[in-house]
């Protein structure tokens, strides 16, 4: 079965799909967490007659009934259910809540994969996605400490090294850690 790793590097399937879909029409965040999930756990459709399965209404009967929407959330409603989904794959993992937007943020385990998920305290608005904390030793990109594998509908997919937590202080923040080899 394939990792996280592997469905996201240069050539996996994540970054495929997300190619065709660029700014300012890309993947919504949410969205591209559940396409890595799915493949990760070969889950990933087949292949449309014209090349990679990059509808999402592929990757949503591909997955298990009624997951697809809850790993898509897109109100504060239910702020935690893209977290909620990830452990149905992953019921190994480690789900961490700060609500009240102040530090200190949820750790990260080093050399293991989480799945992020972040509101504004009044609920509005989210952001979904990926970070991989490297293990001693292991640095990114020029020595950052931290991957972060993201996709927006107006900033597209975006696969960076960062030093330090990417969202602002005034968020409420839940981490999944993923079992070690997702």
């Amino acid at each position: 079965m394939p990792t996280l790793a592997d469905v996201l590097a240069p050539a996996g399937i994540v970054p495929l799909v997300a190619s065709a879909w660029p700014k300012p029409n890309g993947i919504p965040c949410c969205s591209m967490v559940a396409m890595a999930i799915l493949a990760a756990n070969d889950r990933a459709p087949d292949e449309s007659p014209h090349g990679l399965p990059v509808g999402l209404g592929a990757w949503r009967r591909a997955s298990p009934q009624g997951w697809w929407e809850m790993a898509n959330i897109w109100e504060g409603q239910h702020p935690w259910s893209s977290l909620d989904a990830a452990q149905h794959f992953y019921p190994g993992g480690e789900l961490r809540i700060q609500e009240s937007g102040r530090h200190p943020l949820p750790a990260l385990t080093p050399g293991r994969w989480h799945v992020v998920q972040d509101w504004r305290l009044d609920l509005r608005g989210g952001h979904t996605y990926l970070v991989h904390l490297a293990a001693s030793g292991e640095p990114y990109y020029g020595g950052t400490a931290m991957r972060l594998v993201q996709s927006s509908v107006a900033q597209g997919y975006r696969d960076w090294g960062w030093s330090r937590w990417p969202r602002k202080d005034e968020r409420m923040v839940g981490v999944l850690t993923l079992p070690e080899g997702a």
